[in-house]
């Protein structure tokens, strides 16, 4: 069986991060279109090797980042774009993530993972990405970042 048959026109990747790349490359390769949970790769190199083989295919490679479409970040957005707020001159976010012990999938917990960058539970990872999206999202020059972390 084909692993992405020609009646397929994009593939979807929702694994955990440190095996995405088995999965994007190989669909990139069969020229479909790929849309990949957050985050896109483990490092700087594994996502500019997604990003070059997706350009050099000429496919589209996308990160969900539903943030962005919430209906109070579009309205920010807006207001911003359209003057009504004036001019950002700074943006601040914090999010407050509390996650229950045993929140693993049961999967997880059975073969004693604890939780990391390269192949944590999905929960774990989204817990500063959303406010970092919803700063790239609003108009203007981002100039700086800063995470307590």
């Amino acid at each position: 069986m084909d692993r992405f048959p020609e009646t397929v026109d994009a593939v979807i990747v929702c694994t955990p991060h440190h095996v995405r790349s088995e999965i994007v490359l190989p669909a990139v390769d069969a020229r479909k279109h790929v849309l990949v949970e957050k985050p896109l790769a483990t490092s700087v190199e594994e996502a500019d090797l997604l990003i070059r083989a997706a350009r050099r295919r000429g496919v589209k490679l996308g990160v969900v980042f539903q943030s962005r479409f919430e209906d109070d970040v579009r309205a920010l957005v807006e207001a911003l774009r359209s003057g009504r707020l004036g001019r950002l001159l700074y943006l601040s976010g914090y999010v407050k993530w509390y996650r229950e012990p045993g929140i693993l999938h049961p999967v997880a917990r059975e073969v004693g993972h604890r939780g990391r960058w390269g192949s944590d539970d999905p929960g774990h990872s989204h817990a500063g990405s959303p406010a970092l999206d919803r700063g790239e999202a609003c108009p203007g020059r981002c100039r700086g970042r800063q995470s307590p972390a």
